[in-house]
């Protein structure tokens, strides 16, 4: 959880530089959640990043649902990968 919310801190740091590439941050953060602590770990720092991102930079902001489709493919392959 430590490295999902580092990553999402990284990621509203620079959100303004990176545009819509919300995901930057993230496979930093689940390669190390997923080495010190296993598949599980791993598989719940995409998943918590995923959620969180979505509330904080999907639109509508402030909600876990997502408009575009090309937005809900991206954060499924991010919680698959």
């Amino acid at each position: 959880m430590v490295a999902a919310a580092a990553a999402l801190g990284a990621t509203h740091a620079v959100a303004p530089l990176l545009g819509g590439a919300f995901f930057f941050f993230v496979f930093p953060a689940v390669l190390l959640a997923a080495v010190v602590g296993g598949a599980g770990p791993g598989l719940a720092c995409a998943g918590i990043y995923a959620a969180a991102a979505s509330w904080f930079f999907v639109a509508p902001l402030g909600s876990l649902a997502v408009q575009e489709t090309r937005t809900l493919v991206r954060l499924i392959l991010l919680v698959l990968s």
